[in-house]
């Protein structure tokens, strides 16, 4: 951690709040004419036998506190990276200018970053394997060639740790959890043993510093259980993605509805963008004193079985939580079907799992009964899967000029309402399928060029409205709270309305059936969403 004072090594920890670090007596004096307002313990760690170690609420905590705010442990490429610079993550293409570093050769973004704190213990490593390879080809590699290249950097950074960090820090990483006993005979680790550990140890020499192929493997199963995607926005060169680890941030207990929200900014004054990175942990609603602090280490607008299919495979456990356990999923029935006998017998009921829990449950009708097997369901959702794929791919489509693609993006939502229109009958309102094509639109309309609140029509101003209702009606029960789907969606619904109103578009006010309140309550609930946004600084979103 950083001192909060000067931003340097640290050696003590507010007693308080246990948020805020400093290197000396001295600087946590100092800072407490600032900080006594703000200092309020919010968690304390608990063990179960079912979760592990985990954080619970102090005390009673209201929506939208600040819980924690965390320095980043390890941050490096993401495990199937391409070319990124090792100083600020920024992606390199073969087309823009980059700087070889001066000591190992591989490519960066500018001579600053090679003074980055990520990259200045790697470096004389890299060297090493400079002739195997190759950094000043690496641009003009094929994608796979890049991934291999960079596939062992974040798991090197973690195990130099040891050598370059304090030994707390050291103990802190390695105490995560790795579950890489379970893993180490899938055929991921038979290629990380194979990729990762022989050239960790053997090309860079890491096998006679005290390594073996066990703690190798054992950091690529702590960046697979533990790490955040880091993502933000680097002028000129788009969007940036990095993966990073945060030891305390990591035992906070995973729920599919989640009561914390989180977001990541950089720290200190180094001239190398995001050469430090802290993560702020934020209530989304009031929890109460010896309530379970969660996160959720998925997305939200994926079906149960697809949610816990992807923790059971890259976090390695089984979620049993509230909305898991639920067939209805709170309610919303965003996993269930129109009832497959519909067509012959005129049947209105929705297919819901018997047993959400178990991967091959029954379906079951909730109004004629009738059974379908899981696989039935399955291959029904792949269908309609890949066919929003394509349909997403084909309304993403690149202009043409002179007969050549250019590097505009011409959208194309007609596609995908199409995809609505057609499987209406099919797909009930609050489909998972439907909401995502749904949510797809919402990103269309209002957002990309040639379709902006200022360039749609009057009835395609009406559709931006009605997509941001209903969205909010699933954010409220999946996400609720101050989190950032729906600060999104609230600033969207709010500045439709204000464009509506400017037109003097007459617009329908929410029906009964809806959640919402009136039209005139959203510009009471913009504050709301400015709650959440003001704390993002713009960085860009955080996401497992």
């Amino acid at each position: 951690m950083s001192c909060v004072v000067c931003s340097g090594p640290t050696s003590l920890r507010c007693s308080g709040c246990r948020s805020v670090f400093y290197c000396s007596r001295d600087h946590q004096k100092l800072h407490w004419s600032t900080h006594k307002g703000e200092c309020k313990q919010t968690y304390v760690m608990s063990h179960s036998e079912r979760l592990g170690r985990h954080l619970v609420a102090a005390r009673d905590l209201e929506a939208g506190e600040l819980i924690l705010r965390e320095v980043c442990l390890v941050l490096g490429p993401k495990a199937a990276s391409g070319c990124v610079c090792l100083g600020c993550h920024r992606p390199l293409h073969p087309a823009a200018p980059f700087c070889p570093c001066p000591g190992c050769g591989w490519p960066l973004c500018s001579a600053q970053c090679r003074d980055s704190p990520h990259h200045t213990s790697e470096c004389s490593l890299l060297e090493k394997a400079a002739s195997r390879i190759q950094p000043a080809s690496l641009l003009h590699a094929p994608l796979s060639a890049q991934v291999a290249a960079y596939s062992f950097i974040t798991p090197l950074r973690c195990l130099l740790v040891k050598r370059s960090s304090s030994s707390r820090s050291w103990d802190a990483l390695n105490d995560l959890q790795s579950h890489v006993d379970e893993r180490a005979s899938t055929p991921a680790y038979i290629a990380y043993r194979r990729n990762v550990a022989k050239f960790i140890g053997d090309v860079l020499g890491l096998y006679g510093d005290g390594f073996d192929d066990y703690t190798i493997l054992k950091m690529c199963g702590i960046l697979d259980t533990n790490s955040f995607e880091v993502k933000w926005n680097s002028p000129g060169a788009g969007q940036t993605k990095a993966r990073g680890l945060f030891a305390l941030t990591s035992m906070i207990a995973h729920d599919c509805r989640p009561n914390t929200r989180h977001t990541f900014e950089p720290e200190g004054d180094s001239g190398v963008p995001w050469s430090r990175v802290s993560m702020a942990v934020y209530t989304t609603v009031a929890v109460r004193k010896g309530d379970i602090l969660t996160a959720t280490y998925t997305q939200s607008l994926w079906p149960t079985k697809r949610r816990r299919a992807h923790l059971q495979a890259a976090k390695c456990f089984c979620c049993e939580c509230q909305r898991c356990s639920d067939p209805r999923e709170l309610a919303t029935d965003f996993g269930a079907m129109r009832c497959l006998h519909a067509a012959k017998g005129g049947c209105d009921g929705l297919m819901l799992p018997t047993k959400p829990l178990e991967d091959d449950s029954r379906w079951k009708c909730t109004i004629c009964h009738k059974e379908t097997p899981s696989a039935t369901i399955d291959i029904l959702n792949d269908r309609l899967h890949n066919e929003i794929l394509e349909r997403a791919s084909k309304a993403n489509r690149k202009s043409m000029e002179n007969g050549k693609k250019s590097s505009e993006v011409r959208m194309d939502p007609e596609v995908l309402e199409e995809f609505l229109t057609k499987h209406h009958k099919e797909l009930h309102p609050m489909n998972h399928h439907i909401i995502q094509v749904k949510y797809a639109l919402n990103q269309i309309y209002g957002k990309t060029p040639g379709f902006t609140l200022k360039e749609l029509s009057n009835d395609k101003l009406k559709r931006k409205e009605q997509l941001c209702r209903q969205l909010l009606d699933v954010a409220n029960v999946l996400e609720p709270g101050l989190t950032r789907f729906r600060a999104d969606l609230l600033v969207d619904l709010h500045a439709t309305v204000k464009e509506l109103k400017e037109r003097k578009v007459p617009v329908k006010k929410a029906s009964n059936k809806s959640k919402q309140g009136p039209l005139e309550d959203y510009s009471k609930m913009l504050p709301e969403a400015l709650k959440v946004l003001e704390t993002e600084n713009n960085h860009g979103r955080v996401q497992f």
